[in-house]
Formats: C-alpha cells, structure tokens, sequence
C-alpha cells in the first residue's frame, strides 16, 4: 500500500510538471493569434463603415481592402461619393521598417504618413493609421499572460521601446480553443482606459477565420466606428503590383 502511495504521488509530480511544462506564454498565445489572422495567402475583403458619436448620429462608408501576407495592405474608400478614390497603402519590409501613404483624390496627391501623424484618427474613425496598418501584434509588443478564464487566455501587451506605440499597454481577450481575440482594451499614456474593440461573429471559410464585425468604441470621446464584412474572398493570388503608391492612384474597381 505505501509503495503504491508513493508511485501515485510521484506520477502525480511528473503529471503537475508537464502540466507546467506545457503551459503557453504570452508571447507564445500572440503568435499564435498573429498566425491565425494572417493564415491566408491573401485576403481582398468589402467592408461597411459606421461611425456613431455621441449623440447616435451616424455616417456610412464602404471600403475595399486588400491584403497580402502580413506585410502589406490596401484600403479604397468606394462610398460615399465625396470620398470615392481616398485611399491608404501600409507596407512593411523585411527589415519590419513600415511605410504608411494616404492618397486624397480631391488634392491628386498622395501623402506619406509621417511618425508623429500615425497615432492620428484614420479619417474620422476610432482607429488610428497605426491601428489600421497593424498586422503582426508580435513585431510591435511583448505579451504577459495575466491570467486565464474559462474561455480565454488574457494578455497584457507591452509596446517594444522601438515601436513608439499611442498606447501604455493593451489587454487581449484571447480564445483558447482557437486564438481569436474577442476583446481588447487600449490603455492610454496616462494608463487610462481609452478605446475598447470588439469582435464578434466569427466565421470559418474553409481554414481561415474573419470576424463579421469590428467594433471601437472610444470611451474617452463616447464614439464608435463599427466595421461589418459585407464579402470577403482567401488566396486570390494577389500580385505585389497592387500594394504600390502608383496604383493607390487609380480608381477604384
């Protein structure tokens, strides 16, 4: 009876060790998001816009978006009419130095996002052009696994020095069967609560996961944008021709 007492508190010990072992980190958990998000080839996607302030009072856009890998994307704004051909080129190279562009039709000239414009609000909405040019989380912060919950693992993004990050810290609700990100809150420089996103209605095209709605809401102005996909379409074999200020020029199809 002692011997096997001892046998079941020894393979207990082993159990409870690789239980520890085994145990995701949060830089481990953000990759795993970034590699779920940017699983496709490519992705060319038409997206409704809502922005609501304060009042209820709301304005419609329709957008198309293009992306390749996780280095590059096109927005075209389609509607309404006074911003049909607007548009935003973000790329980033292989030494992960980002370029951001915005090309304004009504001027006939495309601008380049300079650093201290990037934490701006991305025309009129809730994301700023760095939010809206994001596409790896782990080139840009560190992640803390703060705890976990039923359903989720939760995070605490810290901005690498490098990446002159608008926020002091970013808290992920991240799902642990899947890696999507549910929720997230964006703490300001002053480590107060200024913008929470969230994402809902997930959907599952073959291997690949979108949400179905996007939604920002600044709780420091009380305005939202809510982004809905109206279409979206995987491994389109996009060309890199597309993702060039020359063509962030041309009209949109």
């Amino acid at each position: 009876m002692r011997r096997m007492t001892v046998f079941a508190l020894c393979v207990g010990l082993v159990l409870g060790l690789s239980n520890v072992a085994w145990t995701l980190t949060g830089n481990e958990i953000l990759a795993k998001v970034d590699e779920v998000m940017n699983a496709p080839k490519d992705r060319v996607m038409v997206s409704e816009t809502i922005l609501i302030d304060k009042n209820g009072n709301e304005k419609k856009r329709l957008s198309k978006i293009w992306q390749k890998g996780d280095k590059e994307r096109l927005i075209k704004f389609l509607e309404p009419p006074s911003e049909r051909g607007v548009g935003f080129l973000a790329i980033k190279d292989e030494k992960g130095d980002e370029t951001m562009h915005l090309y304004m039709p009504a001027f006939k000239k495309v601008r380049r996002i300079a650093s201290h414009i990037k934490h701006g609000s991305f025309m009129g909405t809730d994301f700023s052009y760095d939010d809206t040019a994001t596409m790896r989380l782990c080139d840009d912060y560190n992640a803390e696994l703060v705890r976990e919950e039923d359903k989720y693992y939760v995070l605490k993004l810290i901005p690498k020095p490098e990446a002159e990050k608008e926020y002091s810290y970013v808290m992920f609700w991240v799902t642990k069967d899947n890696f999507l990100t549910d929720k997230g809150e964006f703490y300001d420089k002053n480590e107060k609560l200024l913008k929470v996103q969230t994402n809902t209605g997930w959907k599952k095209y073959g291997e690949y996961w979108q949400p179905t709605e996007m939604k920002m809401h600044n709780v420091q102005d009380d305005h939202t944008t809510v982004m809905k996909t109206n279409e979206v379409k995987f491994d389109q074999r996009l060309s890199d021709d597309l993702f060039t200020v020359r063509n962030l020029k041309r009209p949109p199809k």
